[in-house]
């Protein structure tokens, strides 16, 4: 027996449905938020990490944040990293300019050379919420 996965071959064989119905093109998600930030590449990469789908299905940020100080009290820099990155989301969706360098700030601090990416985030708030907000407004459009 061969050390691959058995499954490989099984999706080959199945059947592949064709639709009749004509594809509708639509720009992807990236290339919204690529387009907005324009040539800031920095923050265009922040946003990449910062931006969530469906924001508003999630929990309220004080929940994420109340986990994420018990998590590092505990010591728990990784469970802790999480939750902010979730109510650093949140509110940037929300556009809580402060609360959202807090937790991004947060994330850098509990995650050292990988969160630097947030710094170009933390440095133009302003920027990143207009652009949060734009993305966030072109979103809802496409769900109706």
């Amino acid at each position: 027996m061969s050390s691959g996965c058995v499954f490989l071959g099984l999706v080959d064989r199945l059947p592949i449905r064709r639709s009749k119905t004509a594809l509708v093109h639509e720009k992807p998600v990236s290339d919204r938020l690529r387009e907005l930030c324009a040539s800031d590449l920095e923050l265009y990469k922040a946003l990449s990490y910062a931006i969530v789908a469906r924001p508003e299905d999630r929990e309220p940020v004080d929940a994420y944040l109340s986990r994420a100080v018990a998590a590092e009290q505990h010591g728990d820099s990784a469970i802790a990293y999480s939750n902010y990155l979730i109510a650093g989301q949140i509110s940037l969706f929300q556009g809580k300019q402060n609360e959202a360098k807090r937790c991004f700030a947060k994330c850098m601090e509990l995650s050292k050379e990988p969160g630097k990416v947030f710094l170009p985030l933390i440095q133009r708030i302003d920027k990143a919420l207009e652009i949060a907000d734009e993305y966030y407004q072109t979103m809802a459009k496409r769900t109706r």
